[in-house]
Formats: C-alpha cells, structure tokens, sequence
C-alpha cells in the first residue's frame, strides 16, 4: 500500500548533477517569464538549459539499438523547429533523454518545490505592489467580472499553476491525502478562483479532490476496465476535442452554448481548422492579441485545446508520439499500481481539451515517465 511506504529525502548523485540544474533552470525561467517581472534573453536561456541536458547525456550509456531512434526523433523535431520556430519543443526532447537513469519522483520534487516557490514569490511581489497585476475583463452572462493575473501574465497562469502544484504535492505527500488537507487546498483553489475569474480550472480543482478522496484505483477490482480506459482516456479526449472543434457550428443552439461554456474555445478551433492546413512538420501560427479580425471585431485568438494545438503548430509527426508518449506514461502508472499517478494522468487528459499545458515539463513532469526510472510502489 502506498500510504505504507516512507519516504525519504532524495539524494542526488554526480551523474544528475547536470539534469538537476538545468530542469531547475527551465522552471524559474518559465515562471519569470510568464510573470509581470518578463525576460526577453532572446532565448540565450534555452540554450544555456540545453547545454546542461547534453553535458548529462553524455553520462548515459545508450544503446546502439536505441540511437537509431532518437536520431530519428531528432530529426522530426528539428524540422519542426524550423517550421514553427519554437525554442521549447528541443529543450523537452533533451529533458527526456536526459532523465534515463532518474527517479521520477526526484523530478517532481524538484518540480514540485521549485514551482511553488517561484509561483508564491511572483504573488507575492504582486500584493505587495512591487510588480503589476494585470486585469482583464470579461463577461459571464450580462456581468463584467474582472480577472486578475496576480503577478502573471495572464489571468489563466496562477490558476493553472495551482492546480498542478496540487496534484503533484497530493502525489508526493502520501500521508496528507485525508479530507482536511482537500478542503484546504481546495479552498484556497476557490480564493484564486474568485480573483481570477477562471472557472474551468477551478471546476477541475474539485474534480481532482473528488478523485483524490474516492481512490477509485484503491482496488484491483475492475482491473481490466482500469486498463482500458488508462490506455484510451488520452486518445478518446483528443478524439472529442478534434471532432467538436472540426463540426462546431454557431447556428447550432447546444453547440453555441457549449462554446460559451468553454469561453469560445470552440470558436477559436473551427477557425484554426478552416484556415490552417494539417502538415508533417507543423507551422508557426500567430496567436495573441491583433492577429486577426474576426466578424464580431475581436482580435485576440489563440488554440486553447493542447491536442488541436499538437496537431496543427508542431505537426502530425509530433502530435502522435507525445500522444503515445502519455498513452505509455498511463500504461506504466497502472503497471506499478500508483493509483494517484493514474489519476493526475486522467486529470491531464481531460484538462487538455481546455488547456495547452500538455508540454510544460516544468509544472508537470509526468510526460518523464516513459523516459525516467520509475520504481514499482513494493520496491
């Protein structure tokens, strides 16, 4: 049983050295990044991260049956790079490789401690007026709610954040997984929801303690369905999310109002399927703020949905194997029987049809797990 098992402070040897800080690095660039504080290095940082990742791969044994493949992995990334321009995609391939020979749950301590410092020191600088609180305004019905970024960016980015700084700390904590430490956090969840006007990432919130608190992979019963669905959810959520945005039709009264619901994600996704095409290699495509005009004359669009997101910026060749990436990442949690893994699996799977944190290795560090050590829960 999990709640038998004591852990230990993590020591970490020579050879991890290198991953250590360079993963360190990645996530309080990261975080300063999409805070108020803002870094324009001119991706000077990437390149210093990625150094480190390489420097610790030249400590790992590879086998020659193995190069093969991550020359040709390679190989799909860096045409993508050259297609979107996008600086994150190697720095990810390089933490993968990197992290062979780590403990997992090493790495989401590291993620863990070093997200939630950065994230409470961004607030607080926030509260005390040292850095801008950006406000954003929209509206719920015929109320104007302001949406506060508290330090970040955006108003989405302190929300987003907490929710995975919660289940990696229910994942890591073995022993506070009792009603009072949900109600808490939940509770706090509720108080960042309520400055934030985020109401997606707080629904999810309750659905995590739900999970957290029904442990429905407790038991070995209805082992085979478990299986299924740790072998699809991935899959059937990107399927959902692909077949929604493709067919969204406004005249549509149910669709419409999904689309509301899902604060015109829906929308948003059409448009990318109507004006982008679906390539090998992916393409740089504008989002923010002035990038287009649409017929109610906003301006501001931008792929919430991780999987349409995959699919069309980085193409069909990297939107199957992070996919299969996850889709291994599930199988091996139910493996292990570390119940509290598949759940943060289950949650990141559904939370992609409305975010696009699917890469975002610095917050959430599950998609090492087809790629790092990761101890059964007997061992």
């Amino acid at each position: 049983m999990i709640d038998n098992i004591k852990y230990k402070k993590f020591k970490y040897n020579r050879n991890e050295f290198f991953f250590c800080i360079a993963y360190t690095l990645l996530i309080v660039y990261r975080i300063l990044k999409s805070s108020t504080i803002g870094i324009d290095d001119k991706g000077i940082t990437y390149i210093l991260i990625s150094i480190l990742f390489i420097l610790n791969i030249f400590q790992i044994k590879i086998r020659k049956s193995k190069i093969l493949g991550i020359g040709l992995i390679s190989v799909t990334v860096l045409l993508s790079i050259i297609n979107t321009m996008d600086p994150v995609l190697p720095v990810v391939l390089l933490a993968l490789i990197a992290s062979k020979n780590i403990e997992f749950k090493k790495i989401a301590k590291i993620s863990l401690s070093v997200t939630a410092f950065m994230v409470f020191l961004v607030v607080v600088l926030a509260l005390l007026g040292i850095i801008p609180d950006t406000q954003t305004y929209r509206y719920f019905g015929e109320n104007k709610i302001t949406c506060h970024g508290i330090g970040f960016n955006h108003s989405s980015a302190l929300p987003t954040y907490y929710f995975f700084i919660f289940l990696n700390y229910f994942y890591l904590s073995p022993k506070k997984r009792k009603v009072i430490y949900l109600l808490i956090g939940t509770l706090i969840g509720y108080c960042i929801f309520k400055l934030c006007a985020e109401r997606l990432r707080f629904y999810m919130l309750i659905i995590a303690s739900a999970l957290i608190f029904l442990k429905p992979f407790e038991s070995n019963k209805f082992y085979k369905l478990k299986k299924y669905i740790m072998t699809l959810v991935f899959p059937i959520c990107c399927i959902i999310t692909l077949i929604l945005g493709y067919y969204y039709n406004s005249s549509n009264n149910s669709m419409y109002k999904l689309n509301i619901y899902l604060s015109n994600r829906l929308y948003y996704e059409h448009y990318t399927f109507n004006n982008y095409p679906v390539t090998w290699f992916g393409q740089d495509i504008m989002m923010g703020e002035d990038v287009t005009k649409f017929k109610d004359g906003s301006t501001y669009f931008y792929i919430d949905a991780a999987y349409v997101y995959l699919l069309f910026e980085y193409g069909i060749q990297v939107f199957g194997a992070i996919i299969i990436a996850y889709m291994y990442g599930c199988k091996k949690s139910l493996e292990f029987k570390d119940k509290y893994l598949c759940i943060w699996f289950i949650l990141l799977a559904i939370d992609s049809i409305i975010g696009n944190q699917i890469l975002s290795i610095w917050s959430i560090p599950i998609i090492f797990i087809p790629f790092c050590k990761v101890n059964s829960l007997n061992e």
